[in-house]
């Protein structure tokens, strides 16, 4: 079935995240795509962001001011001992600024590249993740993924390093842009 229009937010946040971005690809990919191509709407920017060492009002006045419409976290591991930062209280505070949450964990680093990041081996962090886009599952998250970006939301990718440097992030950032030609901006949260 054909749709003139992309579904609301309350559909990106799905509660089986596995088969939520996936199914919502599936359903709306071929509306996107369209039969004549990628169908071109005016480019928004893609965002990435980090809330190491900021607080969750600062995090959300950040995207408010960029006018983000969708955060798509792209934690492996979506819980965090940072209050309001699980997934579920930053869906929750998302939605009551009219932001819509897709988890895309598929994207996110895999463990091994976790304690690579903590150690500060930023050159095995990406080693490990570049591995992991090969999978299927990181593959699929990531044509959604693109799919969305080219669909004219403005989206915004969240992980924990404020540091986009050192942060997997910017290689799906990067990958996003050689894929549907976003332009990437990196926006920082004020530090607590």
């Amino acid at each position: 079935m054909r749709r003139n229009t992309l579904p609301r937010r309350e559909a990106f946040h799905h509660p089986d995240d596995r088969e939520g971005p996936v199914a919502w690809f599936a359903e709306y990919g071929d509306w996107l795509n369209g039969e004549a191509g990628l169908i071109c709407f005016a480019m928004k920017p893609l965002f990435t962001i980090g809330y190491e060492h900021a607080t969750t009002q600062a995090l959300l006045e950040a995207l408010k001011q960029a006018k983000v419409d969708l955060v798509v976290d792209v934690r492996a591991v979506s819980s965090s001992r940072r209050p309001g930062f699980s997934k579920r209280q930053l869906a929750a505070g998302l939605d009551e600024r009219a932001i819509g949450y897709l988890h895309l964990r598929a994207l996110g680093t895999p463990k091994e590249g976790r304690l690579a990041a903590r150690s500060g081996k930023r050159d095995e962090l990406f080693r490990i993740f570049e591995k992991h886009l090969a999978t299927p599952q990181a593959r699929e998250d990531l044509d959604a993924l693109t799919a969305l970006a080219g669909s004219g939301r403005r989206l915004c990718l969240l992980c924990y390093e404020r540091d986009p440097e050192g942060c997997h992030r910017r290689r799906i950032a990067e990958l996003v842009h050689e894929r549907a030609g976003v332009e990437v901006e990196h926006l920082f949260c004020a530090p607590a």
